[in-house]
């Protein structure tokens, strides 16, 4: 985006400078699921449950942009879902992209296109 504020390094944040969009790039809008205890990180819950939201991210936005954008906006999501400096997803959270496996998608990396459907899951563990 021009005039942005951001360099490439942390073009995970988003950089919609607070929340107008580039007139030549209009933003574009995504599905965003979240289950679980993955929930409760963004919304604030005691107890872990689902939440279904559309969002709207800059085109061209990555997965990591938009998990980005989320951990920037609620430290509780970054600590346990998403490390913006590492770029990295926590070990016990998968992400489905239009339902598939985001790590046979292409990964972190895939970029987003308008309707996409993306979902957090994390795993169950126990015995």
């Amino acid at each position: 985006m021009r005039g942005s504020q951001y360099s490439p390094e942390q073009s995970v944040l988003f950089r919609a400078d607070y929340g107008r969009f580039d007139k030549v790039n209009p933003p574009i809008t995504v599905n965003l699921e979240l289950l679980s205890w993955v929930c409760e990180t963004l919304d604030g819950r005691d107890s872990p449950g689902s939440s279904v939201s559309k969002r709207e991210v800059e085109a061209g936005q990555t997965v990591a942009g938009l998990l980005g954008n989320l951990a920037a906006e609620n430290p509780r999501f970054g600590r346990s879902v998403f490390d913006i400096p590492l770029r990295q997803l926590n070990e016990n959270v998968c992400v489905l992209l239009n339902g598939n496996l985001l790590d046979l998608a292409g990964g972190l990396e895939t970029t987003l296109n308008d309707g996409d459907s993306v979902v957090l899951v994390p795993f169950i563990q126990g015995g």
